[in-house]
């Protein structure tokens, strides 16, 4: 019968909600398809406005007393303001703010629009046990706190021998956009025009198609999507991170493929591919093709196949 599976961040201690629960039916659900959203970090310019541009717009604005404070005054400021949201309105006070937090501003952006970036992604199976070789944060019982749905029938035996299949029950919600995350602190105000304009200004490929390469940050490798778009099995990103992440102490049916367990990834333009690192689009596709030979074999999910409209939502990602 084999066994069910779910995709969760270790870092975020979430998971993703599906509907299917072995791994061919996960990929032909599509449910994975909304990580992606929080993977892709934007292309952004460079951060740093000349010394010229800042003096010039240091005087243009003396007027306020923000701007003459202390260097070291100023950083201490920056550095106790709890809140991106924060961040970004100190950065709209005035231009010679502006360009003096661009860096900071950058960093709001990409947190905001690629929340899951960087984060340790398993494709965890209910037979496994314990935690990966590089998940140990919480070994020492040092867990998230979990609530159990007596409903569900799972108990504390069982979180405790597969914490991460078990134990995990928050699921992925929408992400907040620039916009939607203003809004919430300081309502309908103009600023919030003003700091889309400007952030559209700040992007170095406004418009254009979305970044379409899944970086392995651990491993130093990539997979392409112009590749994936290419071949037999025209499906998402999300899928090579899923059968390249199982983990479960039932290695026959995972096929041993482990190699990616717990490790970080973000979703770049090919721009942002370090020269060394390995392409590994090739094997990544022959292992969803063996993923779904295997479920297609499987009599009790006969019919369940993708669909045009599926493979077509699965890429309107990147347009």
């Amino acid at each position: 019968m084999g066994q069910y599976w779910k995709l969760i961040n270790f870092d975020k201690w979430l998971m993703v909600f599906s509907r299917g629960v072995k791994t061919g039916q996960f990929i032909c659900s599509l449910d994975g398809v909304p990580v992606l959203d929080f993977l892709v970090v934007p292309d952004l310019k460079d951060a740093l406005s000349p010394k010229s541009e800042l003096a010039r717009t240091r005087e243009y604005n003396v007027a306020s007393r923000l701007v003459t404070l202390p260097q070291e005054i100023f950083d201490a400021i920056v550095t106790e303001l709890p809140h991106i949201e924060d961040i970004l309105s100190l950065a709209l006070t005035c231009s010679y703010l502006w360009r003096v937090l661009l860096p900071n501003v950058k960093y709001s952006i990409e947190v905001i629009e690629a929340p899951w970036a960087g984060d340790r992604l398993i494709f965890v199976g209910d037979y496994a046990r314990g935690f990966p070789p590089n998940c140990k944060d919480y070994e020492n019982e040092n867990m998230p706190e979990i609530e159990m749905d007596p409903r569900e029938g799972i108990t504390p035996e069982a979180v405790d021998a597969n914490p991460l299949y078990y134990g995990i029950n928050y699921s992925l919600s929408s992400g907040f956009c620039i916009e939607e995350l203003m809004k919430g602190r300081a309502g309908d105000c103009p600023d919030i025009q003003l700091l889309l304009r400007l952030v559209t200004m700040l992007r170095s490929h406004p418009g254009s198609q979305r970044p379409g390469v899944l970086r392995n940050l651990t491993k130093q490798q990539y997979v392409l999507d112009s590749k994936l778009a290419e071949s037999k099995y025209p499906y998402s990103l999300v899928e090579a991170i899923v059968v390249r992440t199982r983990w479960t102490w039932d290695t026959s049916d995972a096929d041993g493929v482990d190699d990616w367990v717990g490790d970080c990834f973000d979703i770049r333009s090919i721009e942002h591919v370090p020269e060394g690192w390995t392409d590994v689009s090739d094997e990544t596709i022959n292992l969803i093709g063996d993923a779904m030979i295997h479920f297609t074999r499987d009599p009790d999910l006969e019919g369940f196949k993708l669909t045009s409209r599926q493979v077509e939502y699965a890429r309107a990602w990147v347009k």
